[in-house]
């Protein structure tokens, strides 16, 4: 398809739907309105589009959603209100895109995310802050980015995380205490990084 811009209301009248795929198309533009009459949709596919802004709150009336693929557009940044209304989502599918900028509290909102996938999304830096409000994720995916170093505390609001990969970044050192407070972590996958040691 061709489709390229969603328009206000685009789909009002469709109350009931439960999945929307729009992927592979040239989607550049959603208005901030397009999905308020959405509020049944458990899953919602935007996968490779060129989408470069979200409007905050767009998908603030979709309050069932459980799966939101974002994957290969263009999204330069992570902004509070943006995912506002995602209370009950329980994976975000962000790889391929062009993050250099996630703000502190993106993520506030997202109590039952359980999966966070950031593959090859253009991320350089992590800091405290960052994944704030994910204290129900299980899985967290940063594998093919540009990171060399994470800070203690990154990983502190994620109470239940159980497995991260970072494979595939610049990684030159981890912080003695980046994984504070994570008590279920079972695996991290840091194969393909510069790491040293000086033990």
């Amino acid at each position: 398809n061709n489709i390229q811009y969603l328009e206000p209301n685009v789909f009002a009248g469709l109350r009931t739907l439960k999945t929307l795929s729009l992927s592979n198309n040239y989607i550049n533009m959603i208005d901030s309105t397009a999905f308020n009459s959405l509020e049944t949709l458990i899953d919602l596919n935007l996968r490779n589009n060129t989408i470069r802004d979200l409007q905050p709150r767009t998908f603030k009336k979709m309050k069932n959603l459980r799966r939101l693929d974002l994957s290969i557009n263009h999204i330069p940044a992570l902004f509070p209100l943006m995912f506002l209304g995602l209370s009950s989502l329980e994976s975000l599918k962000l790889d391929g895109n062009q993050i250099l900028m996630i703000a502190d509290d993106t993520f506030e909102s997202m109590i039952n995310l359980k999966e966070l996938h950031l593959r090859a999304a253009g991320l350089s830096l992590l800091k405290p802050g960052m994944f704030n409000g994910l204290s129900s994720l299980r899985f967290l995916s940063l594998q093919a980015n540009a990171l060399s170093n994470i800070p203690d505390a990154t990983f502190g609001s994620m109470k239940q995380l159980k497995r991260i990969q970072l494979e595939g970044n610049k990684l030159v050192s981890i912080n003695a205490c980046a994984f504070a407070n994570v008590r279920f972590l079972k695996s991290v996958y840091a194969a393909g990084n510069p790491l040293h040691c000086d033990c």
